[in-house]
């Protein structure tokens, strides 16, 4: 991301699709990485998720509601935002999925070419589980 981020600036003219070519090959060497040790850990399904899984017990006493989400789903921010997984969840929380579902599409709508709110590409899917307690 950051690789497109910079080619973007470098080079106003480029669209996110001439950026996402110009990167492929560094997103196939990450997308490689996924599941080991020199890489990050993805739930897909493989036996090698298993090793980057944290698990355990916690106490549910006090929690009213969890939020499962898939990055696709996370709020679009721009370079000054922070936390877009907290202000993602603080939405959800707040004013249910379907408000997070409008505002992470009404960000991607207002910004087609990944300008304002840099990513990989325009829309990605979306799914999420408010779970409440």
């Amino acid at each position: 991301m950051d690789e497109m981020i910079r080619l973007r600036e470098k080079n106003k003219e480029l669209s996110v699709k001439e950026a996402r070519e110009k990167v492929s090959d560094l997103l196939k060497a990450n997308r490689a990485k996924y599941n080991t040790d020199e890489g990050y850990g993805i739930i897909d399904g493989s036996e090698e998720a298993l090793n980057h899984l944290d698990y355990g017990k916690v106490s549910l006493k006090r929690v009213q509601k969890i939020l499962l989400l898939s990055d696709g789903l996370l709020l679009p921010v721009d370079h000054g935002e922070k936390d877009a997984w907290a202000k993602s969840a603080a939405i959800a929380f707040e004013k249910g999925l379907d408000k997070l579902l409008e505002e992470v599409e009404k960000r991607e709508a207002d910004d087609p070419d990944c300008v304002l709110y840099p990513r990989l590409k325009p829309k990605d899917d979306k799914t999420g589980i408010l779970l409440e307690l």
